[in-house]
């Protein structure tokens, strides 16, 4: 059986505006499955964006989203697409330093994508459990928006490693 692959393509940064938080649109227009005979069925998809830090262990919050539930058939390709807000928290002072001299300094700041989500496989009339997902998406470059217009991330060095999350539970007689 072969995994569906994810395409990281297209990342927009939209400029803040008074009336309107800041948001970043994600699309990944190819999301095919190579499958002939299993299809997935994705449950809701939480979407965390973080500024990377060097080390991994420094990294900051900047944005959520979601996307809706959606049926991965056999033998398709399923574009996703989900706009990124502020997160509902504040950044601290520190965080908010860092990412204000990493902008000014670099002119571009280093993210990290994470999905997180529940799949089911469908393999015929066979239905597996839902199972756990995360999707952590790296090397990614975001330049900071002037004026009015949207500007596009560099995703050519990203890099996305799929993680599974099963439960194993222990029962004991």
């Amino acid at each position: 059986m072969l995994l569906p692959l994810l395409l990281l393509d297209d990342i927009r940064n939209h400029p803040l505006t008074p009336h309107r938080r800041r948001r970043i649109s994600r699309r990944i227009p190819n999301l095919p499955n190579p499958n002939k005979n299993v299809g997935f069925i994705y449950d809701v998809t939480d979407i965390t964006l973080y500024k990377a830090s060097t080390g991994g262990d420094d990294d900051v919050v900047i944005g959520k989203g979601t996307i809706a539930a959606f049926s991965h058939g056999k033998k398709n390709t399923t574009t996703l697409r989900s706009t990124i807000g502020s997160p509902p928290d504040e950044l601290d002072e520190i965080s908010a330093g860092k990412l204000k001299g990493d902008l000014k300094a670099k002119k571009a700041v280093a993210i990290k994508i994470v999905l997180n989500s529940k799949v089911k496989v469908k393999m015929g009339a066979l239905k597996t459990p839902k199972s756990g997902i995360r999707v952590t998406c790296e090397g990614i470059k975001v330049v900071a928006p002037t004026g009015k217009k949207a500007t596009t991330a560099t995703t050519s060095a990203a890099k996305c490693k799929v993680d599974p999350r099963f439960k194993i539970w222990k029962i004991t007689f």
